[in-house]
């Protein structure tokens, strides 16, 4: 199926005999088989008994032949992430790591699966360099985001040059630009492109950003 074209409600009433907390996961995807990686939902100290509902409303995002880097944050064991370790589903082996393990992102509930929450000044995951991320025609970066609180600039996505120099971002989604908007920014030369999408950014609801560069125009969708 695609996304808002219709939804399917996933409805189960989960038993255990020995009574015990349970984590109850929930995959999907055109297949008659999902792999892990393909998580929808994900749901920690559910009770015996306890009837668990989830609104499926698009399919996990796959990798196709132009993604560069793509991270579900679910903490997928199967393939060794985490706490401090994020996978590369895009088959490139960009795979993150949180190199300050005092400042490694929290795992909460995310729009779909599970997610990441940078709450303090320096949490991020790091992806070492690899060519396959220098992408100099044309660009896409999305994301699912929700904001606790507003900022003058906080990179979502941002790859810096390896230079110390002017226009120091190769490329990055970001808030920014004024504290509630979203911005794409592109270094070009030694010239700094900015694309801001006035007052988007809203606090405390999952927003799909996404930034687009076609290699002439910056454009960006809310």
């Amino acid at each position: 199926f695609q996304e808002d074209i219709f939804n399917i409600t996933l409805n189960a009433t989960v038993i255990d005999p020995n009574n015990d907390l349970m984590c109850v996961e929930i995959f999907g995807d055109n297949t008659t088989q999902p792999g892990s990686e393909f998580l929808l939902y994900k749901e920690c100290n559910v009770t015996n008994g306890m009837t668990v509902v989830y609104n499926w409303t698009s399919p996990v995002v796959k990798a196709d032949n132009s993604t560069v880097l793509l991270m579900h944050f679910d903490s997928n064991q199967e393939y060794g992430e985490n706490s401090s370790f994020v996978y590369d589903f895009s088959g490139r082996d960009n795979h993150g790591q949180c190199e300050n393990l005092s400042l490694c992102p929290e795992e909460v509930v995310g729009k779909k699966g599970w997610a990441k929450n940078f709450s303090q000044n320096g949490e991020m995951i790091h992806i070492k360099h690899n060519e396959s991320l220098n992408l100099t025609d044309a660009i896409t970066i999305e994301a699912w985001v929700k904001l606790d609180a507003y900022s003058n600039f906080d990179g979502i996505v941002n790859k810096p040059w390896t230079t110390f120099s002017q226009p120091y971002i190769q490329y990055a989604l970001a808030l920014g630009n004024g504290s509630n908007n979203y911005v794409l920014e592109l270094g070009m030369g030694t010239i700094q492109r900015c694309y801001s999408a006035p007052n988007t950014a809203v606090l405390n609801e999952w927003t799909h950003v996404v930034g687009t560069w076609n290699g002439t125009t910056m454009q960006m969708y809310i």
